[in-house]
């Protein structure tokens, strides 16, 4: 696990722009700098709350790491219990598959924690963080 850096602990999310493959997270730290992370390759994203004023706790990325299966379970949840084995092995299959390609650096998990809002999600190839120019009018 790595803390983007610079640290969003208590920043804000103000918007989420997603391509083909691409997503841009428009971010403000509490000192009022404006960033945008960019993920490229971008397999799967799930974001659920977002408000009026997203309040960060913490924003990570994992990759060329051990990885906790319950992070990448909230983007590729479980089937219902109910249904055929077949199923529920394909999960566990895809999930085994996923963790490697994390693990193996093939691929990225960003993790935004909210104090508030916004709760992110997203398998992707790359993240890149840039800080905005400020208007100096």
């Amino acid at each position: 696990m790595a803390e983007v850096s610079p640290s969003f602990h208590d920043g804000y999310m103000t918007g989420i722009a997603v391509g083909e493959g691409t997503a841009t997270l428009s971010l403000k730290r509490a000192n009022g700098e404006a960033w945008q992370l960019r993920l490229t390759a971008v397999q799967a994203l799930k974001m659920d709350d977002f408000s009026q004023g997203n309040i960060i706790l913490s924003l990570e990325t994992f990759s060329s790491t051990p990885l906790d299966g319950a992070l990448i379970e909230r983007l590729y949840e479980a089937p219902h219990p109910s249904v055929a084995a077949k199923y529920r092995d394909a999960h566990l299959q895809l999930i085994s598959r996923k963790m490697a390609m994390i693990e193996g650096g093939e691929a990225t998990l960003l993790v935004l924690t909210p104090s508030y809002g916004a709760d992110l999600v997203a398998l992707c190839g790359a993240v890149t963080c840039e800080l905005m120019p400020t208007d100096v009018s």
